[in-house]
C-alpha cells in the first residue's frame, strides 16, 4: 500500500520559486569575486567563488567542478565577475568550457565597485528563478541603470575608476576635502560642497529608497552619515559587511561604500521590461548585445532600451503598465512576478511570463557557386584583372596537358 501526500500549499503573492514549477531552474549565477553577499535580496544567493589559490588550476578548480555539475544537471551558468579583475575570471571559465566542451558558461564582466557587484549578482539569483539563461545575462547590464552606487572619498590619489580630474587630485591634498565617487547610473566624481550636493547627483532610483552601505571596521565617513544621506531621504539604511577588495578598488582605507535602490515592489519588473533582446542566430540563447554572451555569435541587431510607458515606480505604488505584445511593436519586454501589496494600493496584474522577442526572420539560403569547364569553381568577380583585360586563371586550376 502506498501512501501520498498532499503538495503543501504554496502562499498567496510569493512568486512561484524553482521548486513550485516544473523542471529546474534555467541556469545558476556564479560570482567568480571575493565579495560576501549583503543579504539584502531575500534569500536569493549567487554562488561565490573568490578564485584564491598558488596556481591557476587551484584558483580555478572549485569553479570547474561546480560549472560541470550544474551543466550536467541541465543547467546553464551566468559567471559574472569584476572587469578590473578579468583574467583569473576568463581563465577560470575557459578552464570550465573546455572541460565540458559546451558553451553554456556565459562571462559577463561588469564596470562596478565590489558593495555594488555582490548586490547585484544576488539579484540576478534572484532572476534566474524565472528567466531564461540569456536574459539573465542581459539584465547584467540593464541592473546598473537602475541603483545609485559609489562611495565618499576623502582623496581620489589612488581612484583609476571614475577617472577623477587633475583639481579634484590636487583637492586631495587639502584639509577637509571630500569626494563622492559615483559608479552607476553614470560614472563621475563629485566634489563635495555645502548646499550643492543635491544638484550634482545623478537622476536615483524610485521610492521608497533603501540604501546599503559597508566602511572599514564599520565605521561610516561624515560625509556619508551628515551630507549624503539627508540628499537621499531613504527610506531605510542598512548595514553590509566590508568588501575585501574594495580598498584595492577605491585606492584608499578611508572610504564608505554604498548603493541606494529602490524597495518597490515593481522594482525589477520595470528593469526587466526595459531591456529589449532577440535570439541568437546561432545557439538561440537571448542576447541583448550584438554578441552573444554565451557562443560568442556576433552581428546580432538588438533594438535600444526602451523604459515602459508610465516613468519609474513612485511612493504611490502606482501600477506599471503592462508590456506591448503585438507584432509591430517588436521584441517583447522581459516580466517577473512581484510580491504581495495591499488590496488598496494593489497594482494592476502582471502579465505571465512573456517571450522575450519575435522570433527571428528565416535566412536566405546562399546562392549556388557558378562552375566552369571541366566542373572547376569560377573565381569570384573581386579578383583582379589581368594586364591583358581578362581574369586570370583560377588558382587552383591544373594547366592543359601538352600536345603528344
Amino acid at each position: 500500500m502506498t501512501s501520498s501526500s498532499a503538495p503543501t500549499a504554496r502562499p498567496a503573492g510569493r512568486p512561484p520559486a524553482a521548486a513550485d514549477r516544473p523542471g529546474a531552474r534555467p541556469c545558476t549565477v556564479a560570482l567568480l569575486a571575493d565579495a560576501p553577499p549583503t543579504g539584502r535580496v531575500g534569500d536569493a544567493r549567487a554562488r561565490r567563488f573568490p578564485l584564491t589559490g598558488r596556481t591557476e588550476g587551484e584558483r580555478a578548480s572549485a569553479f570547474v567542478e561546480f560549472a560541470a555539475a550544474e551543466l550536467e544537471a541541465g543547467r546553464k551558468v551566468v559567471a559574472v565577475h569584476p572587469d578590473w579583475r578579468s583574467e583569473p575570471a576568463f581563465r577560470a571559465v575557459r578552464f570550465a568550457r573546455a572541460r565540458g566542451l559546451t558553451d553554456g558558461i556565459a562571462p559577463v564582466g561588469l564596470a562596478l565597485p565590489p558593495l555594488a557587484l555582490s548586490f547585484l549578482a544576488d539579484q540576478l539569483a534572484y532572476l534566474a528563478r524565472f528567466l531564461p539563461p540569456g536574459a539573465v545575462a542581459a539584465m547584467a547590464g540593464e541592473l546598473p541603470h537602475h541603483m545609485f552606487a559609489g562611495a565618499c572619498l576623502h582623496r581620489v590619489g589612488g581612484l583609476s575608476a571614475p577617472p577623477a580630474s587633475l583639481t579634484q587630485h590636487a583637492g586631495s591634498f587639502l584639509p577637509g576635502s571630500a569626494f563622492i565617487a559615483v559608479c552607476a547610473p553614470v560614472r563621475r566624481v563629485l566634489t563635495l560642497r555645502p548646499g550643492e550636493l543635491a544638484e550634482d547627483l545623478p537622476a536615483l532610483p524610485g521610492a521608497p529608497l533603501r540604501v546599503v552601505s559597508a566602511a572599514p571596521d564599520g565605521k561610516a565617513s561624515p560625509v556619508f552619515t551628515d551630507d549624503l544621506l539627508p540628499v537621499l531621504r531613504p527610506h531605510s539604511t542598512d548595514g553590509a559587511p566590508e568588501q575585501p577588495l574594495a580598498a584595492e578598488y577605491w585606492g584608499s582605507r578611508r572610504f564608505t561604500e554604498f548603493v541606494a535602490f529602490s524597495a518597490h515592489p515593481e522594482a525589477l519588473t520595470y528593469a526587466a521590461r526595459t531591456v529589449r533582446t532577440v535570439p541568437c542566430r546561432w545557439c538561440g540563447e537571448h542576447t541583448a548585445e550584438p554578441r552573444c554572451a554565451f557562443c560568442g555569435r556576433t552581428g546580432h541587431r538588438v533594438p535600444p532600451r526602451e523604459p515602459p510607458l508610465g516613468g519609474p515606480p513612485s511612493l504611490r505604488l502606482s501600477p506599471v503598465p503592462a508590456p506591448r505584445t503585438s507584432p509591430e511593436d517588436g521584441p517583447s519586454p522581459l516580466t517577473v512576478p512581484t510580491g504581495p501589496l495591499s488590496a488598496e494600493e494593489r497594482p494592476a496584474p502582471a502579465e505571465p511570463l512573456l517571450p522575450l522577442s519575435r522570433s527571428a526572420p528565416p535566412l536566405r539560403e546562399p546562392a549556388a557557386p557558378r562552375t566552369g569547364p571541366g566542373g572547376w569553381l569560377e573565381p569570384p568577380p573581386g579578383l583582379p584583372m589581368a594586364p591583358n583585360g581578362r581574369r586570370g586563371a583560377h588558382p587552383i586550376a591544373a594547366p592543359d596537358a601538352p600536345a603528344e
